[in-house]
């Protein structure tokens, strides 16, 4: 009867499985001074509380989490957004992004200064900053760099690129972003300087070799 309860798409293995545990259950409730009728009726109630029981606890813990979600995103909107854009994909980012700035959340501009490794929320400015986790196939040890890095000028920014090794495909990915604009506005140019400069002939410096690029 208990057997007849159970999900036909169960395969046999699971259901020999099932029919061990059935007997380790039975035999165990008899060892602890139940008859035999009690830890029957005792599995039947069990099983016909397992109809409900997942789908009950299931819609429990669904309801708890929306409503934990719902008050951090009435109350603590910068943090919640923050972490959903973490946790997004690639395919949700945008449509999330769009939903936090209707609700009022601004964010950094994504450029050089004012970004971090992940989603994160400046509190002095009460604005949510870009993460460069978001560019795909972006080395880890490229990201800390870039985080770091502070230049004036176009002749500081590729020698610093340049002196951290910052890889060509990182170095790529941020000039169709348009990440360096507040140094020097010409990405495609500025991508010349970079791989020009790492092939400076004895003699030449970073400096020169940029002035005669551009």
């Amino acid at each position: 009867k208990i057997i007849k309860m159970l999900d036909k798409r169960q395969s046999p293995e699971n259901t020999k499985k099932f029919n061990s545990m059935l007997e380790k259950f039975t035999s165990g409730a008899i060892a602890n001074g139940m008859t035999l009728e009690d830890a029957k009726k005792l599995l039947e109630l069990l099983a016909k509380y397992s109809d409900y029981a997942f789908n009950f606890s299931h819609s429990f813990s669904y309801s708890v989490n929306a409503y934990i979600s719902m008050w951090l995103k009435v109350n603590y909107p910068l943090e919640y957004y923050a972490s959903l854009l973490n946790y997004a994909s690639i395919e949700d980012m945008s449509w999330f992004t769009k939903e936090a700035i209707s609700q009022g959340v601004k964010f950094n501009d994504f450029k050089l200064g004012a970004t971090r490794n992940r989603f994160s929320v400046d509190y002095e400015n009460r604005t949510v900053s870009y993460g460069l986790n978001i560019i795909k196939g972006f080395a880890a040890i490229d990201v800390s760099k870039i985080i770091a890095m502070k230049a004036d000028n176009v002749y500081e920014l590729v020698r610093k690129i340049i002196d951290e090794k910052i890889g060509k495909k990182a170095c790529e990915s941020l000039c169709r972003l348009n990440y360096f604009r507040d140094v020097y506005e010409n990405n495609k140019l500025l991508l010349t300087c970079i791989e020009g400069c790492k092939k400076l002939k004895k003699g030449i410096t970073i400096e020169q070799k940029i002035d005669e690029i551009v």
